[in-house]
């Protein structure tokens, strides 16, 4: 049996001959195809490296799939709550890569750790593709373009990044094709060929769009087997009828194996070689040994342009389809048309040489917007709402979050058993009620409608901060037990305006107007304005502002007190006063005692910031 691409009798034409009998594709000897094959390799990976947390946007699906790899890789396979068949297989060989080569400790989030197993991935199917090219007897140009277009094009380079379980799928599905290019006559590589389409199948079923029309194009042009010619028709007939149902089924998104993928915005350049790419498979389908290759692309764009929530992922599926067929259809293309034997006139060789350098300097910009970070990044917000959490909660109370804040979260240090996250991942911690949540933390898209204690806790909650813009917002949203809660917020309103306006008339209380608008309008939390009476009868003290913590909604009770002057000098010139007031704040008892009082700059003056958590609490001043 011949499972190769390329059987033995069908060979390209032979180079054209110079006068002196000197084959003009001896210029391009092994060592030097090989060095620029690895050039394009080694410049795809540094590209794709370089900028990981820049683009494409984080979807919710590249979220998810990211946490449930990660708990894979800290709890078990069992806690990624994922079949094997839909995810599974891809998140575990994701937790495999990060364990094995500690990306998680290099990456600020988990999304981020996996952009770099897909990255990795992306550069192996790379170097695969240049394998097969070569055993596929490409020319040298051709052989080094193959790398250059499936890594370097502004487009690709945005969508390798992409956390998708189709890129591992279409790792192994290259590997396969490197092996089978140069003809699979022994039982070993037929085997481990096989093998690695069953690995390639498993870990995304959407590979199958393109596997299953090169498979039966293969059946039927006579090169996969040794059949006749009703059974080829028979089963050129039954991969047909099977490549519509998957694509029925990838339109009513019950494919499973990707969708997390999302096409970028496209340069002209980017247009251009999708054009010439579906160009090449149609002129590929004239080229015996090309056929194969050329029905799957076609099948795959067919796909695509059909099943708008999958596109993205089949276009990364048609990416190594289309970066082999594009150059050896052109190859094929100048071969059909006739070589000269002479060697070609000295203004044609200028012409092609800028041509060259014009498509470089094309290039360039477009590659470089590629490592541009999206104006306001969702991960920029996932960092700023876990750095809320961690500074506004150091008691760790249970917090009700979606899948990838769970992940972050549990990466920085929150404890495992705190945690309720929205698809139920992680460890089997028992089911606590949702009266026990204290937050809910990550964004609405994810957690309205999740199972309880998450759905409960969520239309149970009020927002207190936010952090992000429009769909990607992460909301910091306080869980509501009290079933009069709107009362008793009046009563705690009306306590605060009263103890507020009597401090403002406290001679040892010297408030800046606009601190002294916000205490005497009941707008300051009522912890502060206890300790601030307290803390009037041993100093006389200057408060700057009562700033509002950052993402957290200007109209609630503020938690921060910036103190400007203890008993009337600047808190950067008296040290020993700054200590004894840091002393007196730590010997307080809870709920007096701030969670920090530290010396930050504020409006360009030195203040010593006191902070209260985020946790509240009632019933301190009486109505």
């Amino acid at each position: 049996m011949d499972v190769g691409l390329r059987g033995a009798p069908t060979r390209p034409p032979p180079a054209p001959v110079r006068s002196g009998g000197r084959r003009v594709a001896g210029r391009w000897t092994p060592a030097v195809v090989l060095l620029l094959a690895a050039l394009a390799v080694a410049a795809t990976a540094w590209l794709l490296l370089s900028a990981l947390s820049a683009r494409p946007a984080v979807s919710a699906e590249s979220n998810a799939f990211a946490a449930r790899a990660f708990a894979v890789n800290q709890f078990g396979y069992g806690a990624g709550r994922l079949a094997w068949y839909d995810g599974g297989l891809a998140a575990l060989q994701v937790a495999g890569y990060e364990t094995i080569t500690g990306a998680l400790r290099r990456s600020t989030t988990v999304v981020t750790a996996a952009r770099e197993a897909m990255s990795v991935a992306a550069v192996l199917s790379a170097v695969a593709l240049t394998v097969a090219a070569r055993r596929l007897r490409l020319s040298a140009p051709a052989v080094v373009a193959v790398p250059v277009l499936f890594g370097l094009t502004p487009a690709a380079l945005v969508l390798h990044r992409t956390v998708d379980p189709v890129q591992l799928g279409v790792l192994w599905a290259c590997v396969a094709l490197a092996l089978a290019s140069g003809g699979a006559r022994r039982t070993g590589t037929a085997v481990a060929c096989a093998a690695y389409l069953a690995l390639s199948v498993a870990t995304s079923p959407l590979v199958l769009l393109a596997l299953v029309p090169l498979f039966a194009m293969l059946v039927w042009s006579g090169s996969l087997g040794r059949f006749g010619p009703a059974a080829r028709r028979g089963a050129a007939a039954a991969g047909l009828v099977v490549y519509v149902g998957l694509v029925v089924l990838a339109v009513g998104g019950r494919l499973t194996g990707g969708g997390a993928a999302v096409i970028p915005d496209l340069g002209p350049l980017d247009w251009v070689l999708a054009v010439a790419a579906i160009g090449a498979g149609v002129a590929g389908l004239r080229v015996r040994w090309l056929r194969p290759l050329a029905v799957a692309l076609l099948a795959t764009v067919v796909a695509a342009a059909a099943a708008p929530d999958v596109r993205g992922s089949l276009v990364l599926v048609a990416l190594p389809l289309g970066a082999v067929v594009l150059p050896a259809a052109t190859e094929a293309a100048v071969a059909a048309l006739g070589r000269r034997q002479e060697p070609w006139p000295q203004a044609r060789l200028v012409v092609v040489g800028g041509l060259a350098i014009a498509a470089v300097v094309a290039w360039m910009p477009t590659l470089e917007r590629a490592r541009e970070p999206v104006e306001g990044s969702e991960q920029i917000a996932a960092g700023n709402a876990r750095a809320w959490v961690f500074a506004n909660l150091p008691s760790r109370p249970k917090l009700v979050v979606d899948d990838a804040m769970w992940a972050d979260l549990i990466k920085s240090g929150y404890p495992a058993e705190q945690l309720a996250g929205a698809g139920g991942i992680g460890p089997d911690h028992g089911t606590w009620p949702w009266t026990e949540a204290r937050y809910v933390v990550g964004r609405d898209e994810a957690l309205i409608g999740a199972a309880d204690p998450v759905g409960e806790a969520r239309s149970r909650s009020t927002p207190v901060a936010g952090f992000g813009d429009d769909a990607d917002t992460i909301t910091v949203r306080r869980v509501v037990t009290d079933p009069d809660e709107i009362a008793t917020a009046r009563r705690e309103q009306v306590g605060r305006i009263a103890a507020g306006q009597a401090l403002t008339a406290n001679p040892r209380l010297d408030l800046a107007p606009k601190a002294a608008n916000l205490i005497s309008t009941g707008r300051v939390d009522s912890r502060g304005v206890a300790v601030l009476a307290a803390m009037t009868g041993q100093h006389s003290l200057r408060i700057l502002d009562f700033p509002v913590v950052p993402g957290e909604d200007a109209g609630a009770p503020r938690r921060l007190i910036a103190v400007a002057a203890i008993d009337g000098r600047a808190v950067a010139a008296g040290p020993s006063a700054v200590t004894a007031l840091d002393q007196w704040l730590r010997a307080q008892q809870p709920p007096y005692r701030p969670i920090a009082a530290e010396l930050r700059q504020l409006e360009g003056s030195p203040v010593l910031l006191i902070r209260y958590d985020a946790l509240g609490s009632t019933g301190l001043l009486p109505p």
